[in-house]
């Protein structure tokens, strides 16, 4: 069975925190807790930044797509102690991919 948007717990990629829905929407959009930061995630689109962030700062955002399906992915999980280790997951097919090259179904 699919993931369905309420179950995504997307973190953020550059402080590795959960982060929180935005509730009153009806496409869902997650941003990160961290005050100051100006990094979302929307299944539709990946991971955005607010429009003042685009104007003030230069930044690459990643973009990991579903191999099966071509969706933006979310960063899932990381390791402290493997600080290159990235979990990443597909909203709509249920796949993962790590850094490691590795997709499970």
């Amino acid at each position: 069975m699919p993931l369905k948007e309420k179950e995504l717990r997307p973190l953020c990629f550059e402080h590795h925190g959960e982060m929180v829905v935005d509730g009153n929407s009806d496409r869902r959009l997650f941003f990160c807790q961290v005050p100051g930061c100006t990094i979302s995630y929307t299944r539709g689109r990946g991971y955005v930044l607010s429009l003042s962030a685009l104007q003030n700062e230069t930044q690459i955002l990643p973009h990991v797509t579903c191999p099966s399906d071509g969706i933006p992915m979310y960063l899932a999980e990381v390791k402290p102690e493997n600080r290159s280790f990235r979990l990443w997951k597909c909203p709509v097919c249920d796949r993962i991919l790590t850094n490691e090259y590795s997709l499970v179904s």
